[in-house]
């Protein structure tokens, strides 16, 4: 039997929470620059009409090119980075969306980390899972959930300080380019989300919401 939330049933529109951890439950992220690694991978494929430097393989002189973007496929919504694992909210623009993005993010990152670290293998444990998330109180009460994942290793509780959160930009109301947080934001800017984010947390509504979130017993 496949292993829950390993078989995707996709839909144009949908949204979804996607999610990975490391092989064995081992951290995939080792020091800062793994992170931001992983963050460029997310701005290379989802930022529209950016171009990159590279070398041609003919003249080996650097020209500028179009990466094979995603953005057309798919949108991500929020997203959270922890030590071993992570979470992303995207809706699907076109159906095989999902499936062409994490196929792209998960070699591109397998590669750069095991070039950087000088080793071979797997580093995720396995195909990424996915929950379909099917109404707007779900939305933003799972994002609030992956938002809230790294109140075990901040300081003070202050969930929005850490940087590889989208909550660390939406706290700051930053915009970027690759990052469609209205929709789980809604009319909470800020600050004001920041402190439903708190809320939801203290409150414990995540507990209505378990099977749209990472399984932690599997």
């Amino acid at each position: 039997m496949p292993a829950i939330n390993t078989v995707k049933h996709c839909f144009a529109n949908g949204y979804y929470h996607i999610y990975n951890r490391g092989l064995n439950k081992s951290n995939i992220f080792l020091d800062d620059q793994d992170f931001v690694s992983f963050l460029h991978l997310l701005k290379l494929y989802l930022t529209p009409g950016l171009k990159v430097i590279r070398k041609d393989p003919r003249s080996k002189k650097p020209i500028e090119v179009t990466p094979n973007y995603c953005y057309s496929k798919i949108r991500l919504l929020s997203y959270c980075l922890m030590p071993n694992h992570f979470h992303l909210i995207c809706q699907l623009l076109e159906v095989d969306g999902m499936k062409d993005f994490m196929r792209k993010i998960s070699n591109q990152y397998t590669s750069v980390f095991n070039k950087r670290h000088e080793r071979e293998g797997m580093v995720f444990g396995g195909i990424y899972r996915a929950v379909s998330i099917i109404s707007a109180d779900h939305l933003t009460k799972v994002a609030a959930y992956i938002h809230t994942n790294p109140y075990k290793i901040v300081k003070c509780g202050r969930v929005e300080d850490y940087q590889y959160s989208s909550l660390f930009h939406i706290h700051r109301n930053d915009t970027i380019p690759w990052i469609n947080y209205d929709d789980v934001v809604l009319d909470r800017k800020g600050t004001k989300y920041t402190d439903f984010v708190k809320n939801c947390y203290n409150s414990k509504v995540f507990d209505g919401i378990h099977s749209l979130l990472i399984d932690d017993s599997d």
